[in-house]
């Protein structure tokens, strides 16, 4: 059994990489990448400014509890400066100091051009020896969670919601960032999907692909098979061994399209991936709330529609933090991002 599950996960990993982005970026060496867990104090701070001036969310906490709800990693939960320039000017710039190292830049080699660059204020990244360590070659990619957000999950857990994190994203990455974000692991509490979950799925049922939990699935399914965007409950529920779940929130626009052919198209909170930093988070948790309370939406939505949320800018005012917000060096989104939702099983 064991040499079978892992014969699946290296067919898994061979599938993920035909529709990997950038061929030729390099894998960090293990051995130079920084593991040290970061803590979030902006966010935390963000999230509880915001609760105490919104206290009228703690009345519906006895209708939450028990409801599961779906998170999308990047451009939900998590921005990048690929997406989101922005990011490089959040805080105090670009310098080392305000930016989280992937990489234990003092244990690695500079050339004495390295060492004048530093000198003349540029950061570790542009300054150590890239043909000795040649995964530096990738370009530089920060990122940062929506302010408050990743808190005002960690408090609907508390109030009795299950989260569970379902992204394209590898497993090597999402690994990586649960090392260092000890808070993002604690919210999910092991209730996370990966790409590499959704490829292993997808090779091990081809053979009964036809055979869904539910029709809205099926339909999905069968639209757009081995799509690392059919994130339906009957995926979710395969790879997890769960229940159903209530409500899924994702940026991704195939989703958006997927979902909105059938009924699971009211299950969704489609939010925005092009946004600045600002106070989405914040919002998005009061719209899950809200989603969960059917205090939106009570209304059935006319077939095929799935409206996209909004930013509504009084949300923005809650960010202003005594503590920088943090950013930090991702060592895998170039080398492991994917072209494609579709994958070739």
């Amino acid at each position: 059994m064991l040499k079978s599950r892992q014969s699946v996960d290296i067919a898994a990993e061979k599938t993920l990489e035909f529709s990997r982005l950038n061929t030729d970026a390099i894998l960090p060496d293990s051995a130079y990448l920084d593991t040290i867990p970061i803590q979030l104090n902006s966010d935390r701070e963000v999230w509880h400014a915001f609760l105490s001036s919104h206290s009228e969310l703690t009345n519906w906490t006895s209708k939450v509890s028990g409801r599961t709800v779906v998170i999308d990693l990047d451009e939900t939960l998590l921005i990048n400066s690929q997406i989101c320039p922005e990011l490089w000017q959040v805080g105090r710039g670009y310098q080392d100091w305000t930016i989280y190292s992937a990489y234990k830049y003092a244990f690695m080699g500079k050339t004495w051009q390295g060492h004048l660059r530093k000198a003349l204020g540029k950061p570790h990244y542009d300054t150590t020896d890239v043909q000795k360590y040649p995964f530096l070659k990738n370009p530089r990619h920060i990122v940062m969670f929506r302010p408050g957000m990743l808190s005002g999950l960690d408090w609907l857990k508390t109030q009795g919601v299950q989260l569970i994190l379902v992204t394209a994203s590898a497993q090597q990455r999402v690994d990586y960032l649960l090392k260092r974000f000890p808070l993002m692991a604690e919210v999910f509490d092991g209730h996370i999907i990966t790409a590499n979950d959704m490829a292993s799925y997808y090779l091990t049922t081809a053979q009964q692909y036809q055979v869904r939990k539910d029709q809205a699935s099926s339909q999905i399914h069968r639209q757009r098979p081995f799509s690392l965007a059919a994130k339906t409950p009957a995926l979710v529920s395969s790879i997890l061994d769960i229940g159903d779940y209530d409500l899924i929130v994702d940026d991704s626009t195939m989703t958006a399209e997927l979902f909105s052919m059938t009924e699971l198209r009211h299950r969704l909170l489609w939010v925005r991936s092009d946004l600045p930093v600002g106070g989405y988070g914040l919002q998005i948790i009061a719209e899950i709330v809200a989603r969960l309370t059917q205090r939106l939406y009570s209304q059935p939505l006319k077939d095929h529609q799935i409206l996209q949320l909004q930013p509504d800018l009084r949300y923005d005012q809650f960010t202003k933090a005594r503590h920088p917000p943090v950013r930090l060096e991702d060592p895998y989104y170039w080398p492991l991002c994917h072209f494609s939702d579709q994958l070739s099983i």
